[in-house]
């Protein structure tokens, strides 16, 4: 936890409160982010509705407790679709995604139609 300045074990402590390279990439590679991405996909996608848009609002206000504005729902569909293309360009590179993000199971043998949800 030191690497975001975070006490450790309870120790009260001087800390410099800093914003580094580090923490970040110890917070994008942690497995429990990724793990927790999937089961708001899963939620998303399982109680958001039938279209793209309709599941980007629910995620949207399940985690901010407000509706998205038109730009934020444009934006995050600009980000879907660009997942989209990335992983049916290569099935492989999701089944490896959900692989080392622990969430095969979170796919319910419907990987393909995360992408193809349109």
């Amino acid at each position: 936890m030191a690497a975001n300045d975070w006490p450790v074990n309870g120790i009260d402590y001087f800390v410099l409160h800093t914003n580094t390279p580090v923490q970040a990439l110890v917070l994008m590679n942690d497995p429990v982010y990724f793990e927790a991405a999937a089961h708001l996909a899963r939620r998303m996608f399982d109680d958001g509705g039938d279209s793209p848009t309709e599941r980007i609002s629910h995620g949207f206000r399940m985690l901010l407790i407000r509706p998205p504005t038109g730009r934020e729902i444009a934006r995050l569909a600009e980000l879907r679709i660009a997942a989209e293309e990335k992983f049916t360009s290569r099935p492989g590179d999701a089944r490896k995604f959900l692989a080392e993000c622990n969430a095969e199971h979170l796919a319910n043998g419907h990987a393909e139609s995360f992408a193809h949800s349109s």
